[in-house]
Protein backbone atom coordinates (compact mmCIF):
# COMPACT_ATOMS: atom_id res chain seq x y z
CA UNK A 1 0.00 0.00 0.00
CA UNK A 2 3.06 2.51 0.99
CA UNK A 3 4.30 1.86 -2.60
CA UNK A 4 0.87 2.26 -4.29
CA UNK A 5 0.37 5.69 -2.37
CA UNK A 6 3.40 6.86 -2.89
CA UNK A 7 3.45 5.89 -6.66
CA UNK A 8 -0.10 8.13 -6.74
CA UNK A 9 1.87 11.33 -4.94
CA UNK A 10 4.55 11.14 -7.68
CA UNK A 11 1.60 10.98 -10.29
CA UNK A 12 -0.34 13.97 -8.91
CA UNK A 13 3.25 15.74 -8.64
CA UNK A 14 4.06 15.14 -12.71
CA UNK A 15 0.57 16.16 -13.58
CA UNK A 16 0.90 19.31 -11.91
CA UNK A 17 3.95 20.10 -12.98
CA UNK A 18 3.17 19.10 -17.02
CA UNK A 19 0.90 22.02 -16.80
CA UNK A 20 3.23 25.05 -15.34
CA UNK A 21 5.62 26.96 -16.29
CA UNK A 22 9.34 26.25 -15.27
CA UNK A 23 9.07 29.10 -12.80
CA UNK A 24 6.02 27.30 -11.40
CA UNK A 25 7.52 24.03 -11.28
CA UNK A 26 10.36 25.23 -9.21
CA UNK A 27 8.42 27.10 -6.92
CA UNK A 28 5.90 23.78 -6.24
CA UNK A 29 9.19 22.06 -5.82
CA UNK A 30 10.75 24.38 -3.41
CA UNK A 31 7.45 25.64 -1.70
CA UNK A 32 6.52 29.33 -1.30
CA UNK A 33 7.22 31.80 1.75
CA UNK A 34 5.87 34.43 3.30
CA UNK A 35 8.53 37.12 4.76
CA UNK A 36 8.00 38.61 8.52
CA UNK A 37 10.60 39.97 10.32
CA UNK A 38 12.13 39.14 13.75
CA UNK A 39 11.19 39.63 17.34
CA UNK A 40 14.03 42.32 17.32
CA UNK A 41 12.80 44.10 14.52
CA UNK A 42 16.32 43.69 12.75
CA UNK A 43 15.85 41.13 9.86
CA UNK A 44 13.56 39.23 8.03
CA UNK A 45 12.56 35.38 8.41
CA UNK A 46 10.63 33.22 6.67
CA UNK A 47 7.67 30.53 6.82
CA UNK A 48 6.51 28.47 4.60
CA UNK A 49 3.29 28.43 2.87
CA UNK A 50 0.75 26.67 0.62
CA UNK A 51 -1.14 28.70 -0.83
CA UNK A 52 -4.82 26.87 -1.83
CA UNK A 53 -5.63 28.29 -5.37
CA UNK A 54 -2.45 28.37 -8.12
CA UNK A 55 -4.19 31.36 -9.61
CA UNK A 56 -2.30 35.22 -9.94
CA UNK A 57 -4.85 36.74 -8.86
CA UNK A 58 -6.17 34.49 -5.77
CA UNK A 59 -2.37 34.11 -5.17
CA UNK A 60 -2.00 37.80 -5.41
CA UNK A 61 -4.63 38.49 -2.53
CA UNK A 62 -3.59 35.50 -0.13
CA UNK A 63 -0.19 36.57 0.05
CA UNK A 64 -1.35 39.96 1.05
CA UNK A 65 -3.82 38.88 3.35
CA UNK A 66 -0.92 36.53 4.80
CA UNK A 67 1.64 39.79 4.78
CA UNK A 68 -0.79 41.38 7.29
CA UNK A 69 -0.56 38.67 9.49
CA UNK A 70 2.18 37.68 12.31
CA UNK A 71 3.53 34.46 11.20
CA UNK A 72 3.28 30.92 13.24
CA UNK A 73 6.00 31.26 15.29
CA UNK A 74 5.75 34.06 18.22
CA UNK A 75 8.50 35.59 17.37
CA UNK A 76 7.90 36.32 13.53
CA UNK A 77 5.65 39.91 13.32
CA UNK A 78 4.01 41.43 9.78
CA UNK A 79 6.58 43.47 8.84
CA UNK A 80 4.33 46.34 7.83
CA UNK A 81 3.44 48.44 10.75
CA UNK A 82 -0.47 48.73 11.63
CA UNK A 83 -0.82 52.17 10.84
CA UNK A 84 0.41 51.51 7.44
CA UNK A 85 -2.37 50.82 4.81
CA UNK A 86 -2.37 48.98 1.28
CA UNK A 87 -5.14 50.83 -0.11
CA UNK A 88 -4.92 49.11 -3.50
CA UNK A 89 -3.21 47.15 -6.07
CA UNK A 90 -2.76 46.19 -9.47
CA UNK A 91 -1.26 43.58 -11.70
CA UNK A 92 -0.13 45.09 -14.89
CA UNK A 93 1.81 42.99 -17.70
CA UNK A 94 3.35 41.01 -14.77
CA UNK A 95 4.46 44.24 -12.63
CA UNK A 96 2.30 44.38 -8.87
CA UNK A 97 1.81 48.12 -8.23
CA UNK A 98 1.01 48.50 -4.58
CA UNK A 99 -0.38 52.27 -3.39
CA UNK A 100 -0.26 52.61 0.59
CA UNK A 101 -2.01 55.36 2.92
CA UNK A 102 0.76 58.76 4.07
CA UNK A 103 2.16 56.59 7.20
CA UNK A 104 4.20 54.96 4.87
CA UNK A 105 6.68 57.49 4.61
CA UNK A 106 6.74 58.43 8.47
CA UNK A 107 8.12 54.91 9.30
CA UNK A 108 12.42 55.12 9.71
CA UNK A 109 14.40 54.13 7.87
CA UNK A 110 14.98 50.45 9.17
CA UNK A 111 11.25 49.36 9.50
CA UNK A 112 11.25 50.75 5.78
CA UNK A 113 13.22 48.46 4.52
CA UNK A 114 12.35 45.63 6.04
CA UNK A 115 8.93 46.42 5.09
CA UNK A 116 9.99 46.39 1.42
CA UNK A 117 12.44 43.86 1.65
CA UNK A 118 9.28 41.52 2.78
CA UNK A 119 6.46 42.64 0.56
CA UNK A 120 9.20 42.61 -2.99
CA UNK A 121 10.46 38.88 -1.68
CA UNK A 122 7.10 37.44 -0.85
CA UNK A 123 5.05 38.50 -3.80
CA UNK A 124 7.96 37.83 -6.78
CA UNK A 125 7.05 34.25 -6.04
CA UNK A 126 4.06 34.43 -7.29
CA UNK A 127 3.96 33.14 -11.09
CA UNK A 128 2.64 36.29 -13.48
CA UNK A 129 4.56 38.58 -11.00
CA UNK A 130 7.83 39.46 -11.93
CA UNK A 131 8.43 43.09 -10.50
CA UNK A 132 6.96 45.17 -7.71
CA UNK A 133 6.97 48.74 -7.51
CA UNK A 134 5.77 50.83 -4.49
CA UNK A 135 3.44 53.77 -4.42
CA UNK A 136 2.86 56.65 -1.28
CA UNK A 137 -1.10 57.94 -2.11
CA UNK A 138 -0.44 58.79 -5.75
CA UNK A 139 3.32 59.22 -5.95
CA UNK A 140 5.71 56.81 -6.65
CA UNK A 141 8.75 55.56 -3.48
CA UNK A 142 10.92 58.08 -3.97
CA UNK A 143 14.84 57.12 -2.37
CA UNK A 144 17.17 59.21 -0.52
CA UNK A 145 18.31 60.84 -3.08
CA UNK A 146 14.95 62.19 -4.90
CA UNK A 147 14.47 59.52 -7.36
CA UNK A 148 11.60 56.78 -7.89
CA UNK A 149 12.41 53.61 -6.90
CA UNK A 150 10.50 51.89 -9.66
CA UNK A 151 10.19 48.16 -9.81
CA UNK A 152 11.81 46.26 -7.53
CA UNK A 153 12.58 42.27 -7.39
CA UNK A 154 14.74 39.65 -5.60
CA UNK A 155 17.96 40.65 -6.85
CA UNK A 156 17.02 44.23 -5.42
CA UNK A 157 18.40 43.43 -2.14
CA UNK A 158 21.66 41.99 -1.75
CA UNK A 159 22.00 39.47 1.40
CA UNK A 160 25.12 39.16 3.63
CA UNK A 161 25.22 36.15 5.87
CA UNK A 162 24.70 36.54 9.35
CA UNK A 163 24.26 40.42 9.27
CA UNK A 164 21.20 42.80 10.34
CA UNK A 165 19.46 44.43 7.89
CA UNK A 166 19.48 47.62 9.77
CA UNK A 167 22.89 48.12 8.22
CA UNK A 168 21.46 48.31 4.71
CA UNK A 169 21.71 50.74 2.24
CA UNK A 170 20.95 51.92 -1.27
CA UNK A 171 23.64 52.49 -4.25
CA UNK A 172 22.62 52.83 -7.91
CA UNK A 173 25.61 50.90 -9.79
CA UNK A 174 26.69 51.86 -13.06
CA UNK A 175 27.79 48.17 -14.72
CA UNK A 176 28.94 47.06 -18.32
CA UNK A 177 27.65 43.99 -20.08
CA UNK A 178 28.06 42.69 -23.59
CA UNK A 179 26.21 44.02 -26.87
CA UNK A 180 24.55 41.42 -28.77
CA UNK A 181 27.53 40.89 -30.95
CA UNK A 182 29.67 40.86 -28.08
CA UNK A 183 32.44 42.85 -29.39
CA UNK A 184 31.25 46.26 -27.15
CA UNK A 185 30.15 47.19 -23.78
CA UNK A 186 26.92 48.67 -22.82
CA UNK A 187 26.45 50.69 -19.92
CA UNK A 188 23.25 49.71 -17.54
CA UNK A 189 22.36 51.36 -13.73
CA UNK A 190 21.13 48.70 -11.63
CA UNK A 191 19.31 50.22 -8.55
CA UNK A 192 19.96 47.95 -5.29
CA UNK A 193 19.61 47.57 -1.51
CA UNK A 194 23.07 45.82 0.19
CA UNK A 195 24.58 45.53 3.20
CA UNK A 196 27.08 48.34 4.12
CA UNK A 197 29.56 45.45 6.13
CA UNK A 198 29.76 44.13 2.36
CA UNK A 199 32.47 45.74 0.50
CA UNK A 200 30.62 47.33 -2.78
CA UNK A 201 33.35 46.09 -4.77
CA UNK A 202 32.63 42.33 -4.26
CA UNK A 203 28.30 43.89 -4.51
CA UNK A 204 29.57 44.82 -8.14
CA UNK A 205 30.81 41.72 -8.92
CA UNK A 206 28.36 39.67 -8.04
CA UNK A 207 25.44 41.34 -10.09
CA UNK A 208 27.98 41.17 -13.20
CA UNK A 209 27.99 37.49 -12.37
CA UNK A 210 24.16 37.44 -12.10
CA UNK A 211 24.20 38.59 -15.07
CA UNK A 212 21.85 41.28 -16.51
CA UNK A 213 18.14 41.83 -16.53
CA UNK A 214 16.22 40.41 -19.75
CA UNK A 215 15.12 42.82 -22.42
CA UNK A 216 17.56 45.20 -22.27
CA UNK A 217 19.62 44.12 -25.34
CA UNK A 218 22.75 43.63 -22.58
CA UNK A 219 24.31 40.39 -22.69
CA UNK A 220 26.62 38.31 -19.67
CA UNK A 221 30.38 38.71 -19.57
CA UNK A 222 30.88 36.44 -16.92
CA UNK A 223 30.37 32.51 -16.33
CA UNK A 224 26.88 32.22 -14.43
CA UNK A 225 28.85 29.58 -12.06
CA UNK A 226 31.78 31.71 -11.62
CA UNK A 227 33.23 31.89 -7.89
CA UNK A 228 34.53 35.23 -6.76
CA UNK A 229 37.17 34.26 -3.93
CA UNK A 230 38.32 37.39 -2.50
CA UNK A 231 38.09 41.15 -3.12
CA UNK A 232 40.37 44.12 -2.24
CA UNK A 233 41.31 47.55 -2.48
CA UNK A 234 44.37 48.98 -2.11
CA UNK A 235 45.91 52.43 -3.01
CA UNK A 236 43.14 52.67 -6.09
CA UNK A 237 43.58 48.94 -7.15
CA UNK A 238 40.96 46.52 -6.97
CA UNK A 239 42.52 42.74 -6.48
CA UNK A 240 39.71 40.64 -7.42
CA UNK A 241 40.50 36.46 -7.38
CA UNK A 242 37.76 34.50 -9.41
CA UNK A 243 37.64 30.48 -9.86
CA UNK A 244 39.05 28.96 -12.94
CA UNK A 245 35.37 29.14 -14.30
CA UNK A 246 36.05 33.07 -15.28
CA UNK A 247 37.78 31.32 -18.17
CA UNK A 248 35.03 29.39 -19.53
CA UNK A 249 32.70 31.71 -21.04
CA UNK A 250 30.46 30.05 -23.93
CA UNK A 251 29.10 32.65 -25.93
CA UNK A 252 30.25 34.77 -28.06
CA UNK A 253 32.01 37.95 -26.18
CA UNK A 254 35.42 38.85 -26.95
CA UNK A 255 37.80 38.13 -24.22
CA UNK A 256 38.68 42.07 -23.44
CA UNK A 257 34.95 42.75 -23.85
CA UNK A 258 35.06 40.04 -20.40
CA UNK A 259 38.10 41.64 -18.88
CA UNK A 260 36.55 45.28 -19.49
CA UNK A 261 33.23 44.64 -18.37
CA UNK A 262 34.90 43.84 -15.20
CA UNK A 263 37.76 46.72 -14.71
CA UNK A 264 35.25 49.53 -16.18
CA UNK A 265 31.99 48.22 -13.68
CA UNK A 266 34.65 48.67 -10.86
CA UNK A 267 36.31 51.48 -11.77
CA UNK A 268 32.73 53.87 -11.56
CA UNK A 269 32.91 53.03 -8.10
CA UNK A 270 34.89 56.60 -6.37
CA UNK A 271 37.45 53.74 -4.43
CA UNK A 272 39.08 52.05 -7.25
CA UNK A 273 41.27 53.71 -10.51
CA UNK A 274 42.73 50.23 -11.97
CA UNK A 275 41.75 46.62 -11.54
CA UNK A 276 44.14 43.51 -10.42
CA UNK A 277 42.35 40.12 -12.09
CA UNK A 278 43.87 36.36 -10.43
CA UNK A 279 42.07 33.60 -11.22
CA UNK A 280 42.58 31.00 -8.05
CA UNK A 281 45.20 33.31 -6.52
CA UNK A 282 47.54 33.43 -10.05
CA UNK A 283 48.35 36.62 -11.96
CA UNK A 284 50.55 34.26 -14.32
CA UNK A 285 47.99 33.31 -16.57
CA UNK A 286 47.52 34.25 -20.42
CA UNK A 287 43.70 34.54 -21.52
CA UNK A 288 43.15 32.66 -24.65
CA UNK A 289 46.88 33.30 -25.72
CA UNK A 290 46.09 37.02 -25.59
CA UNK A 291 45.45 38.91 -22.40
CA UNK A 292 48.07 38.61 -19.38
CA UNK A 293 46.72 38.81 -16.31
CA UNK A 294 50.10 40.20 -14.90
CA UNK A 295 48.44 43.19 -16.31
CA UNK A 296 46.80 45.83 -13.81
CA UNK A 297 43.76 47.30 -15.86
CA UNK A 298 42.83 50.70 -16.44
CA UNK A 299 39.16 51.89 -17.71
CA UNK A 300 38.48 51.31 -21.65
CA UNK A 301 36.38 54.29 -22.94
CA UNK A 302 37.02 52.76 -26.64
CA UNK A 303 35.13 49.35 -25.75
CA UNK A 304 31.61 51.17 -24.48
CA UNK A 305 29.17 51.31 -27.27
CA UNK A 306 27.79 54.86 -28.37
CA UNK A 307 24.22 55.27 -29.29
CA UNK A 308 24.85 55.73 -32.36
CA UNK A 309 26.58 52.34 -32.56
CA UNK A 310 23.46 50.76 -31.01
CA UNK A 311 21.07 52.71 -33.59
CA UNK A 312 23.21 51.70 -36.23
CA UNK A 313 23.02 48.07 -35.36
CA UNK A 314 19.46 47.38 -35.19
Amino acid sequence: MKKIAAYMLMLCLTVILAGCSDREKEQIKSGYKIYYVNSEENNVVVESYNPESRDTDDMIKAFLDKLEESGDSAEYKAAKPKDVRLLEYNLSEENLSLKFNSAYERMDHTTEILMRTAYVRTLVQIPGVNFVDIYVGERPLMDSKGNAVGFMNEETFVDNSGRLIHAYQEADLILYFANEEGRKLKQTMKSIVYDRNMPLEKVVIEQLIKGPSEGKGLYPTIPSNTRLLGVSVKDGICYVNFDEEFLKLENEVQEKVQIYSVVNSLAELPTVSKVQISINGITDRVFVDKINFNTVFERNLDLIESDREGEESE
